[in-house]
């Protein structure tokens, strides 16, 4: 590895810049995707950014828990997952529904048909969302109690 030619704070405004850069990204394979499906084109043609943003988002989720960090804003409460995971269910069920909509016939003329779809996927998105968040918070909770006792350890040794 060749040396490091950055003082610290160049150092600093490249992880800055890294960061934007990543989460941009992130974003916008999102968006993509979503853009993608709503238009009614085939997997096959946005498989590709499936995997990307998949790849990218399991990265995320296991160098954060791998370092005891959880978000900068957030504490991982019980009240927080019961947030997020309702908003996650209203967004993209209604993602799925509006498809819905625009796809079938059934859909435009049976309203309550339409409804009940969008219940069904947000109940079921609500439900893998809340179990997701409230398994990682745990997984989250035990390593930063893990990386704690560590410190102290090391502390203690001195």
């Amino acid at each position: 590895m060749p040396k490091n030619l950055l003082d610290e704070m160049q150092e600093q405004r490249l992880l800055k810049i890294e960061h934007y850069g990543v989460w941009f990204c992130f974003w916008a394979l999102g968006v993509a995707i979503i853009v993608q499906q709503l238009l009614g084109l085939p997997f096959v043609q946005y498989a590709g950014e499936m995997i990307i943003f998949t790849i990218l988002a399991v990265y995320l989720l296991v160098s954060c828990l791998k370092a005891g960090i959880w978000d900068r804003h957030l504490r991982p409460t019980l009240k927080t997952n019961l947030i997020i995971s309702t908003i996650t269910a209203i967004v993209f069920s209604s993602v799925v529904t509006v498809m819905k909509y625009i796809r079938y016939e059934a859909c435009r003329e049976n309203l309550f048909l339409t409804l009940g779809i969008f219940v069904i996927i947000a109940v079921q998105l609500f439900i893998l969302c809340f179990i997701a968040l409230w398994l990682t918070s745990r997984i989250y909770k035990k390593r930063r109690n893990c990386l704690e006792d560590n410190c102290e350890i090391e502390k203690n040794d001195r």
